[in-house]
């Protein structure tokens, strides 16, 4: 299955909300994680913003960065289009359309209103849970 979580999937990771699964599906075998520079910089960028630093234990955001590093496939994108309400989302979508997503895990409501782009599913990581490990 060939999946990418958004940055703010990761970014919930570090801050230590409840992603139970997140490191078992890190380490699925059947589950391929892409991602690319913008995804990795979004992620830099924002784990470093002073609001959250409250939340973040510096501890865990060395480690869980190089779980992004380690446990996906990076790929290069090429420029993205105009696609998205908000254009911070539109390599999310490029990168899907790209490396033939199934499905793009957010949290971000406008991407999740889109439910769909091309082959590409757009649901919650709840949603992808349920999905992932049969339960309802």
């Amino acid at each position: 299955m060939r999946v990418v979580f958004d940055a703010n999937i990761w970014i919930s990771y570090v801050i230590g909300k409840r992603l139970g699964n997140f490191r078992e599906l890190l380490l699925d075998p059947e589950l391929h994680i892409f991602t690319c520079d913008e995804l990795i910089i979004e992620f830099i960028e924002v784990s470093t913003r002073p609001v959250l630093q409250k939340y973040i234990d510096p501890k865990r955001l060395d480690p869980i960065f190089e779980q992004l590093w380690n446990y996906t496939n990076k790929v290069s994108i090429s420029k993205p289009l105009s696609i998205a309400i908000d254009p911070k989302d539109d390599y999310l979508l490029q990168l899907c359309l790209e490396n033939n997503i199934e499905y793009l895990i957010t949290g971000d409501k406008y991407l999740l209103d889109l439910i769909k782009y091309h082959q590409t599913k757009i649901i919650s990581y709840t949603d992808f849970i349920k999905l992932k490990f049969g339960l309802r």
